[in-house]
């Protein structure tokens, strides 16, 4: 990303990035970040190296830890607390655009999942418009434009 032209901050947690405490629940970190000052788009991007699926259950399994979903226990899966992340990320964007120093104008936060490799995560995809699944190929396809 910077051999792009971006700024990186890298596992940054949303604490640091509002300068505030989220009371409601952990958002944790956000893997990579990353912006150029002259746009008005950050990305939020979550990576995951995942292993290679061969078996259903292991595409099962992997589809389980991704679904967007609050578990039984109460636990919030792995990209259900990406979404969350993002979704306050937007809804405080200003902020954020402010702590990375790309003035007072509007922006919008981009929420990316990264895989190293395809997964079948990947086709659920139309299942969660805000988000874009990539794999690290894609992702430095993408940015480029």
């Amino acid at each position: 990303m910077q051999g792009l032209g971006y700024g990186v901050r890298i596992e940054i947690a949303v604490t640091e990035l509002l300068n505030e405490k989220t009371p409601d629940k952990n958002y944790g970190d956000v893997d990579v970040l990353a912006w150029k000052t002259d746009q008005d788009e950050i990305l939020a991007i979550e990576c995951k190296d995942l292993k290679l699926t061969k078996t259903p259950n292991e595409i099962a399994e992997q589809l389980n830890h991704f679904s967007g979903q609050i578990l039984p226990n109460g636990d919030r899966d792995e990209l259900r607390k990406h979404l969350d992340r993002c979704t306050l990320l937007n809804q405080k964007s200003q902020r954020v655009g402010q702590m990375l120093r790309m003035g007072d104008r509007s922006i919008h936060i981009r929420n990316i999942v990264c895989f190293s490799m395809p997964t079948p995560v990947q086709y659920m995809a139309n299942r969660f418009p805000s988000v874009t699944f990539l794999t690290i190929d894609e992702l430095a396809e993408v940015v480029r434009v």
